[in-house]
């Protein structure tokens, strides 16, 4: 189950009425990563709140449908510690971006 979720999960990563779907299999890279390491690397950055909310919604449902730990999934993801992420997660549920 855990290998098909990236095939089975679409997402629009644009706002815009024609933004098309992409699965999560199509982001990922060669390593087997969900986030390319260019939008890692730039949603960990300072004053990039909305950007790192997005990919925390994705990276956090991915987790929750594929029945991983979403603190280590995100922390993985973003190369940043399982404290950070687990704030962002707090942070990210706060503004009402998750749910669960």
């Amino acid at each position: 189950m855990q290998a098909a979720i990236p095939h089975c999960i679409a997402v629009r990563l644009e706002d815009a009425p024609d933004a098309k779907w992409v699965t999560v299999a199509d982001l990922t890279t060669g390593e087997g990563r969900i986030v390319p390491p260019w939008l890692a690397a730039a949603v960990v950055k300072r004053g990039m709140k909305d950007e790192r909310w997005d990919v925390i919604e994705i990276l956090y449902g991915t987790a929750a449908l594929s029945d991983l730990p979403p603190v280590k999934l995100i922390s993985l993801e973003l190369s940043v510690p399982e404290r950070t992420a687990s704030d962002w997660i707090k942070k990210a549920r706060d503004a009402g971006r998750l749910v669960g």
